[in-house]
């Protein structure tokens, strides 16, 4: 029988008393049940806070390493016979590199980083990823790669699925500082012939088991929370398997994981399974030459940045006309007399943006090619045809880039599942 609680009582336009009863069995939860809500509640808002922090300063972080790691760039190509300092630049490099997947992560796990979306073979994938793993192990871990028979394809980026399996190699080999095996497993889950009638697998079944340490039943729940490690202060940020949860999600996909305290861990990946798309496959790109030849219109706010590309691209033999924001960007659209061969717009800009930018400019001069840069534009889509890359981009990318433009060589990055797009 419900339980009835909480009676009001009201008087009608007759004088008369109207009740009120409210049903409060759904609402006695048990004290578990309740600790489990808040906690899922708490989850969410802390993603979420991490998510808009991250969203935040990515444009900016983005801008700043790009300067960084442009210059360092220009300043090894002229180090060549300095061996000293030519390893002191490179050490510049590769810092920023590892900044930029820093907030690269961080918007990962909380679902803001932009996907580059293929149809790929996740045999092909792990098979290519044996070579990169060993490296990561101890050499007292054993590791074990078993393929599948079929062809297993999903719709994933392939770099963040890359990413996803080494972060649970790392996470296993630290789980297992004495040693021990490290075994991936690829296959496809069992047919549920009632839900598919043509007997296809559901599923493309990731196993990641270690022989390591184990997980107690009180630290599993918690395991996938960001900023949460049981490592020493130094040994860890926290944001590894939050990465990994955050990608797999992104992919539509589904992550679990077993363990005993003393006796390993795995982890299960599933992702949907899809048919092969022909005409997947997409030719090399060419080497950019040495020089280029033609007229760029570049509009970016940053004025380091802009002073940095300016001389890049000069260097290459372009004509460079600079702009610090969008507005300054029409004005010298409708002053020049000669054509423009490509637009160069940042995207986020004080006064006009680069998109608004770009539409005064093409009402002018139709068909005018455009890249756009962005060190963050999560809701932006350009127009097809149209290239937007990610920053920081190294000069050589950028150099390779503009000649594809040019050439009409473009290749615009695929569109993710919420139709964005990334360099």
């Amino acid at each position: 029988m419900p339980i009835l609680g909480g009676r009001a009582k009201l008087a009608d336009a007759n004088g008369g008393e109207i009740c009120y009863f409210v049903d409060i069995t759904q609402l006695r939860r048990s004290e578990k049940e309740r600790q489990q809500l808040h906690e899922q509640l708490l989850q969410s808002e802390k993603i979420n806070a991490v998510g808009q922090l991250a969203g935040s300063i990515a444009h900016d972080f983005n801008n700043e390493l790009a300067i960084i790691i442009g210059y360092a760039s220009l300043l090894e190509e002229r180090l060549s016979q300095d061996e000293v300092s030519r390893s002191n630049t490179n050490l510049i490099l590769k810092s920023a590199e590892r900044a930029r997947k820093l907030i690269r992560q961080l918007l990962t796990f909380s679902r803001k980083q932009k996907q580059h979306v293929e149809v790929i073979d996740l045999n092909h994938a792990l098979g290519e990823m044996d070579s990169m793993l060993r490296p990561l192990l101890n050499k007292n871990i054993e590791l074990r790669v078993h393929l599948s028979d079929e062809e297993e394809f999903v719709e994933i980026d392939p770099s963040q699925f890359h990413q996803v399996i080494i972060n649970l190699a790392v996470n296993a080999r630290d789980a297992m500082p004495n040693g021990g095996v490290l075994a991936i497993e690829l296959g496809h889950s069992p047919v549920n012939r009632d839900l598919n009638e043509s007997g296809t697998a559901q599923s493309v079944v990731v196993k990641i088991t270690d022989t390591g340490m184990g997980i107690s039943d009180s630290i599993q729940p918690r395991v996938f929370e960001p900023f949460f490690t049981t490592k020493e202060q130094s040994g860890g940020s926290g944001l590894g398997l939050a990465v990994v949860h955050g990608i797999v999600k992104q992919s539509n996909g589904e992550i679990s994981l077993m363990s005993k305290p003393g006796q390993g861990t795995c982890f299960v990946l599933k992702f949907p399974r899809v048919e092969r798309r022909r005409g997947q496959e997409m030719p090399a790109l060419t080497l950019s030459p040495c020089s280029l030849s033609g007229t760029v219109l570049l509009a970016e706010d940053l004025d380091d940045l802009r002073e940095m590309m300016v001389h890049i691209l000069t260097q290459k033999g372009l004509q460079v006309f600079a702009a610090s924001d969008g507005i300054n960007a029409v004005r010298i659209a409708n002053e020049t007399q000669g054509s423009i061969d490509l637009i160069i717009a940042d995207v986020a800009m004080p006064r006009m943006n680069g998109p608004d930018a770009v539409r005064r400019i093409r009402e002018l001069r139709p068909g005018v090619k455009v890249m756009y840069l962005s060190g963050y534009a999560e809701s932006f889509i350009p127009e097809e045809g149209d290239l937007l890359m990610t920053k920081p981009v190294t000069p050589e990318a950028l150099v390779q880039a503009i000649h594809n433009c040019l050439t009409n060589d473009v290749r615009p990055e695929k569109p993710a599942q919420s139709r964005h797009f990334a360099a």
